[in-house]
């Protein structure tokens, strides 16, 4: 199993498609988060206790847009 788990973090098996669309829902969920209140007064509340740490940020389209392929390789 080492192996496996080597090989992917060596040489990542990704395709341009398989990132473009994976963006795509990504961004439909940060489109449709605001849906549910309890959902959105938990991660409201996260970020504000957890400020300044990666507990406290929220993933955002501007975020999402600017990972290019280079980026994950």
């Amino acid at each position: 199993i080492l192996p496996i788990l080597k090989s992917f973090f060596t040489s990542p098996n990704l395709e341009e498609d398989l990132v473009s669309t994976t963006k795509g829902k990504l961004t439909e969920e940060i489109n449709r988060r605001n849906d549910n209140v309890t959902s959105l007064a938990k991660r409201k509340i996260r970020e504000v206790m957890f400020r300044g740490t990666i507990l406290g940020t929220s993933m955002s389209k501007t975020n999402l847009d600017r990972i290019k392929m280079d980026d994950l390789l």
